[in-house]
């Protein structure tokens, strides 16, 4: 029940990182460029082959939301 003009769209430094893995940048040297760990870098990969940029797209935080107090 998503409506896709609500998506938020993916960070400039994941879709970076699949641009330079597309060009053939290893994975370490990747997340580096970026400022990322190994693991958030490979799981975007993982993510955009299965999903394509949709994939990328950071997830609503589960839980209840934050509630300001005053």
């Amino acid at each position: 029940m998503t409506d896709s003009s609500k998506q938020t769209p993916p960070r400039p430094g994941r879709r970076r990182a699949i641009q330079l893995m597309k060009q053939g940048r290893n994975l370490p040297a990747t997340a580096e460029a970026v400022k990322a760990s190994v693991s958030s870098a490979f799981r975007w990969w993982q993510s955009y082959r299965q999903k394509g940029m949709n994939g990328i797209r950071p997830r609503p935080a589960p839980g209840r939301p934050a509630r300001l107090s005053l």
